[in-house]
């Protein structure tokens, strides 16, 4: 069969990037060719359909036949699976222009029959409604404040509830606020964000066990947990904190400076400590390095420290420079603080520190 290969390429890089991430990331998961179009079923975590249609069904290595088709020259490729005749083995042809082809062994098809009629059942003639439109943002900006799965079991996901986005790794909070509401209350696993956000899907249909996306005439297929998450409405419900402050120009610097020191801790934080006669004093430190830089400003209240997920920050700043409120720590010496952009928020703890 004869296709588009930039066409194919763009359908087999949506899958690379669907791939849910693992606790052992490895380079094998498997793209399952089929009559319908192509199928990836990631780790049994996040499966994808991208409907094209399809002369021959196999089972190959996805980072392989991508690279192939990627690299080959030509605006179409043959694609040709059957039986090589000089060794009689059964090969995925690929052909480019210039003579060049190349042959691709298949994988071992397991069974998956079954599977694969029930992720049709999943999505054949049901009412796909439409997310909200600021579904996807909405991902995109908590995905930083949940926990790793492997810390916790259930802030390891992110939280739907109505119109209310929230993640939480029990040290930062985020939430969001969508435009309009999905009408139940599940958990989806962290692992499997960055793919949906790559999916970019418009509609959706909910079951007890599944939440299912479309886009188009393609969809994802993606399990929720319906346990209960915890209860983070107390740290929103002041409309305004005590006082707000701007952050300095010199944060630019300081988030920039910070990634260069070693290695990619996503828990890796930005210290600020806020002292009256000093002004603000921006700190980060790595296992093999550190980083400090003082800013002279006015700063009429009580003296206190709090860090800023060096990645959310980051992400932020992007977007605007934004104001920290500040909840006024109290005797016990705690309080909140939180940074908010129109359906954002992002709240943190802070401490009162001696001078």
């Amino acid at each position: 069969m004869l296709i588009n290969r930039a066409d194919f390429q763009d359908q087999l890089e949506l899958l690379q990037k669907c791939s849910s991430k693992s606790l052992n990331d490895d380079p094998s998961d498997k793209v399952i060719v089929i009559e319908q179009g192509l199928l990836n079923i990631s780790r049994g975590r996040l499966i994808t359909f991208i409907a094209t249609p399809m002369e021959f069904s196999g089972y190959f290595l996805l980072d392989s036949l991508t690279n192939i088709i990627k690299n080959i020259n030509g605006n179409e490729v043959n694609l040709e699976y059957g039986q090589n005749k000089k060794t009689g083995a059964t090969e995925l042809h690929i052909s480019g222009s210039g003579k060049t082809t190349m042959g691709l062994a298949p994988h071992p098809m397991p069974d998956l029959s079954s599977k694969i009629e029930k992720v049709f059942e999943m999505i054949q003639d049901k009412q796909f409604k439409k997310l909200p439109d600021n579904f996807i943002d909405g991902l995109q900006k908590i995905k930083l404040c949940t926990a790793s799965e492997k810390d916790h079991v259930i802030l390891g996901n992110v939280s739907i509830n109505k119109k209310i986005l929230t993640a939480s790794d029990n040290f930062k909070i985020g939430r969001f606020v969508m435009t309009s509401q999905i009408p139940d209350n599940f958990l989806i696993d962290t692992y499997n964000i960055d793919g949906i956000i790559a999916f970019q899907p418009t509609h959706y249909f909910l079951s007890e066990t599944t939440i299912s996306f479309q886009r188009n005439d393609d969809y994802q297929i993606c399990a929720i947990n319906r346990k209960e998450y915890p209860n983070f409405d107390p740290f929103f419900e002041k409309t305004m904190l005590d006082f707000a402050v701007e952050f300095p120009p010199e944060v630019s610097e300081a988030v920039l400076m910070s990634k260069q020191l070693p290695g990619k801790d996503p828990d890796r934080v930005l210290n600020m400590k806020m002292v009256p006669m000093k002004g603000i004093i921006f700190e980060c430190r790595a296992p093999t390095g550190w980083y400090r830089k003082p800013v002279g400003c006015k700063w009429p209240h009580k003296a206190i420290s709090f860090d800023l997920n060096l990645n959310v920050l980051d992400e932020i700043l992007k977007e605007f420079t934004p104001h920290i409120e500040i909840g006024e720590p109290s005797d016990k010496k705690s309080g909140m603080g939180m940074i908010r952009k129109g359906e954002f928020y992002y709240t943190f703890p802070i401490s009162l520190i001696t001078e």
